[in-house]
């Protein structure tokens, strides 16, 4: 009867340990699985963000050309008229767009 009992409690120490072990695997799954699904929204806002950049940079080539054909067209009125204000000058001598655009892309990076 003694040992039956040592038995039992060998067995039912033996069951407990599987019980944690299949616990232990199902956290493990568990964590795997959210991983995945973290890992898979993450794709997708990278993604996201990515087009966000992309039509941000479109955009600014599009104001680029727009200042310079208004500049233009501000230079060819005033041109005649009288002389263009020096700092208009210094703006497109110092090439204060191309900074502009090389610091306003840093920002993506």
């Amino acid at each position: 009867m003694q040992k039956a009992k040592e038995e039992m409690e060998k067995l039912k120490g033996e069951a407990q340990a599987n019980k944690d072990h299949m616990l232990w695997v199902v956290w493990i799954c568990y964590l795997d699985l959210l991983s995945d699904t973290l890992k898979a929204e993450a794709d997708k806002l990278k993604k996201s963000l990515e087009d966000e950049i992309h039509f941000l940079k479109g955009r600014v080539l599009e104001l680029e050309s727009d200042l310079v054909s208004k500049s233009t067209e501000v230079t060819s009125t005033v041109s005649g008229k009288e002389e263009v204000p020096s700092s208009y000058d210094r703006l497109s001598k110092q090439g204060s767009l191309h900074r502009f655009r090389s610091e306003g892309t840093k920002i993506f990076h």
